[in-house]
């Protein structure tokens, strides 16, 4: 009996929210009341501890091909991709392809590791 008279009180609670007209709609049977279930929220896995590993893995490369076959080799989703770029503070635009995400990270990462390293070892006095 409980039950019903809280049932009775959601019911009544949710018609008075509604406005005269969608009243008059349900009324006349133009309108339908329903159910509807809240989506459950999704619990998002902490990617951080995967990410600072791949991280480690990134920063090890010499070349961007060793880079390319290792993020190629992961088969990592995009949002695993997408929040490796994040890590490096490298944007990534929504309509990104996986292999535009890699192309970014080793680029960001790689790229210009190797660029500093040119900068470096050249001989200026020649």
């Amino acid at each position: 009996m409980r039950d019903f008279i809280s049932l009775t009180k959601i019911v009544m609670d949710t018609l008075e929210q509604l406005t005269d007209e969608q009243l008059n709609d349900i009324l006349t049977k133009q309108a339908k009341l329903r159910i509807e279930y809240p989506k459950k929220a999704r619990i998002m896995e902490s990617p951080a501890k995967d990410v600072n590993e791949f991280a480690v893995m990134i920063d090890s490369f010499k070349s961007r091909e060793e880079a390319k076959a290792y993020l190629n080799g992961l088969k990592a989703s995009k949002a695993t991709l997408r929040d490796i770029a994040r890590h490096y503070s490298i944007p990534v635009k929504s309509n990104d392809t996986n292999a535009k995400i890699i192309d970014s990270i080793v680029e960001n990462v790689i790229g210009s590791k190797l660029r500093f390293d040119a900068l470096l070892n050249t001989n200026l006095n020649n």
